[in-house]
């Protein structure tokens, strides 16, 4: 299946024409005001926290949120239980959920046109996840911060891109003045740009008064290990294993 990206502001939309599909992730850059309706899904500090039905002109508030996935939904799916039958998805589908709101999987999943969409959309969010945002999988390593790795000075050394970057907290990566960018565009074989490089392009936008000729003339804070590597060169890498301590000890290893 064919997916639509577009980057508008500070929100990155995924559509599909083949099958009804569009959604719209929003990162955490103060309060926002919502212009779209559909099912919201709150994640902070890599859990799922809430998930509510939106409208138009609400207002999103407060820091404690970190990515806001909104998904359209079509009118034949609008019942009073959505919420509980969206976090019981989510939970069997493998998103990691906050205690708080484990108590709204008490249901019967009763409406299978519903569930059948809405694990199609977190699927969707799940291939496109970007931002911290926690999916268990058998074998998949989950990374955890520590107090031991925040004055760790991580090397980067990939792709023509060149970086100092220290994990100061869970959510908050500081990359060094004087980092090196990726400045050449890989390109995906039908000559357009990728979805990594879209996102790495809209954080280098969101940072471009940092940015003079491809070198980063100010310290800049990203969100996580994913955001770095789209920032410094586009992605298209396991970028836990690209940033390396003096020892060349992977912050992977350290987490």
């Amino acid at each position: 299946m064919e997916y639509e990206l577009k980057v508008k502001d500070d929100v990155l939309e995924i559509s599909s024409k083949e099958k009804f599909c569009h959604i719209s992730i929003y990162h955490n850059h103060g309060d926002l005001k919502l212009t779209s309706s559909g099912l919201g899904f709150i994640f902070y500090q890599q859990k799922l926290k809430n998930i509510f039905e939106c409208e138009p002109n609400l207002m999103v508030k407060g820091k404690k949120w970190d990515v806001l996935m909104l998904i359209e939904m079509p009118k034949q799916f609008q019942t009073d239980n959505i919420e509980k039958i969206a976090t019981k998805v989510a939970k069997e589908k493998g998103i990691v959920i906050a205690d708080k709101i484990a108590k709204n999987m008490e249901l019967a999943l009763t409406n299978e046109k519903l569930v059948d969409f809405l694990k199609d959309q977190i699927e969707v969010i799940k291939y496109f996840n970007f931002g911290p945002v926690v999916i268990k999988s058998n074998g998949k390593r989950k990374h955890h911060w520590t107090k031991k790795v925040q004055n760790i000075a991580f090397k980067v050394n990939f792709q023509a891109s060149e970086a100092l970057v220290y994990w100061q907290r869970r959510n908050e990566m500081l990359i060094k003045k004087g980092a090196v960018l990726r400045t050449e565009i890989p390109l995906n074989k039908d000559g357009q740009k990728g979805f990594a490089v879209r996102m790495g392009e809209k954080i280098r936008s969101e940072n471009r008064d940092k940015i003079s000729n491809g070198i980063l003339k100010q310290d800049v804070i990203l969100r996580s290990v994913n955001e770095v590597g789209l920032f410094l060169y586009f992605g298209g890498t396991n970028s836990w294993k690209v940033l390396k301590d003096k020892d060349g000890k992977t912050i992977e290893e350290w987490s």
